[in-house]
């Protein structure tokens, strides 16, 4: 019997080009949600991105937002809501939030979600102005939040305890954990050696090295200057052998200083940063590890500790409320913030005989895939999209 449930018209905001969590988050819900009974719009910046959604099955415009409130952007919004009758608005971030919450309003749209992804009081700002710029911010989307959306989004318990103390009222927030796709780390261990030799050779990293590494965006709230730190104090005591390399895979505004802290302490022959590499290369940047590293000092999820937990190796991660309650008992965690903390936790792993890293990678990969499944978290959002139109 033919289906009777209603088409949804989705549209997916973030101003973004680039790739990151966020982007990959709404690629998730552009696959699990595309085609059958839906109809999915993308507004996104210019970039690589714009092509992950249309290849996805997205209707893509490039949009950019200009102001924090940007009355261009508004007015853009209200006629798309319009013209193509969108029934579900899920923005993503403070400034797309905003905007499309005020769109959402004056268009009637029937359900509006709007969903910052790491809590804005989590946000690292340097400078007492700036600190004080982003109290006024967490104020005002909160206030924004509690009268024109529907719900807010929060990936944790943790999380959600957060945004109910900076101010948003707790029957507007419900929690939604990522998912990931397991299938992408599926492969044979002919097929992982043949992806690190390729990316070992790529950077010239001798083939014979105990790589340890991160993947992801160098901007402030990742922790990669805490990395470099506790990998440059192991080296300069010589407490690590000459055949231990970090790799640092992708790009971001801080690149260029981390490329000049590698050059500033002569560590061009044990620390490798890629820079921006292509998305079909994310699976290629795991198996070319042995240790995985997640030194962020804020995040509201943290997609990427499950990424490589699924990858075969040990985990190091900073001890984040919410990144323990994602992880488990086998990840080892260290101090947040704390380089010295980090360089004892490097150790530890590096201590562990073949067998035990073994031992520990397994445990890692069956607690992602008992508990962060792709089609749980699509199905959740379908649930939450139908019941606030059913309502309206």
């Amino acid at each position: 019997m033919e289906s009777t449930k209603k088409l949804m018209n989705i549209l997916y905001l973030v101003n973004s080009g680039q790739p990151g969590g966020v982007e990959q988050y709404i690629l998730d819900l552009v696959k699990g949600l595309s085609g059958g009974n839906n109809k999915i719009f993308v507004w996104c910046t210019q970039g690589p991105i714009a092509q992950w959604y249309k290849d996805a099955g997205a209707t893509v415009s490039v949009k950019k937002i200009n102001f924090d409130i940007d009355p261009f952007y508004i007015i853009d919004l209200l006629t798309f809501l319009k013209t193509n009758k969108i029934d579900v608005v899920h923005a993503n971030e403070l400034k797309v939030g905003i905007n499309a919450m005020i769109a959402a309003k004056l268009a009637k749209t029937k359900c509006c979600v709007t969903h910052v992804h790491t809590p804005i009081s989590q946000w690292k700002t340097v400078g007492s102005f700036k600190s004080l710029f982003t109290k006024v911010e967490n104020f005002v989307y909160s206030v924004f939040v509690n009268l024109l959306s529907d719900t807010e989004i929060a990936l944790t318990q943790t999380i959600k305890q957060v945004k109910f103390s900076e101010g948003i009222r707790k029957e507007k927030l419900i929690v939604i954990p990522n998912g990931l796709d397991h299938s992408k780390f599926e492969f044979s261990q002919d097929v992982k050696n043949r992806y690190r030799a390729e990316i070992l050779n790529r950077y010239k990293i001798p083939i014979d090295s105990v790589v340890i590494g991160n993947i992801g965006r160098m901007t402030q709230e990742k922790g990669h200057q805490i990395l470099l730190e506790a990998f440059s104090k192991l080296k300069a005591s010589k407490n690590i052998g000459s055949n231990v390399k970090l790799l640092l895979a992708g790009g971001g505004q801080l690149e260029e200083k981390y490329r000049n802290f590698v050059k500033e302490n002569r560590l061009e022959k044990e620390i490798f940063i890629t820079g921006v590499f292509e998305n079909e290369d994310n699976i290629k940047m795991y198996a070319s590890l042995d240790i995985f590293i997640f030194p962020s000092e804020a995040e509201g999820f943290g997609i990427v500790l499950l990424e490589g937990m699924l990858s075969g190796v040990p985990v190091i991660s900073s001890d984040l409320e919410v990144l323990k309650e994602v992880g488990c008992n086998e990840v080892v965690y260290f101090i947040t913030g704390d380089s010295d903390s980090l360089a004892d936790a490097i150790l530890r792993i590096l201590s562990l005989n073949r067998g035990r890293r073994s031992e520990v990678a397994k445990k890692l990969g069956t607690h992602v895939r008992n508990n962060y499944g792709m089609e749980k978290f699509v199905e959740s959002y379908k649930k939450l999209y139908e019941g606030i139109i059913l309502r309206a």
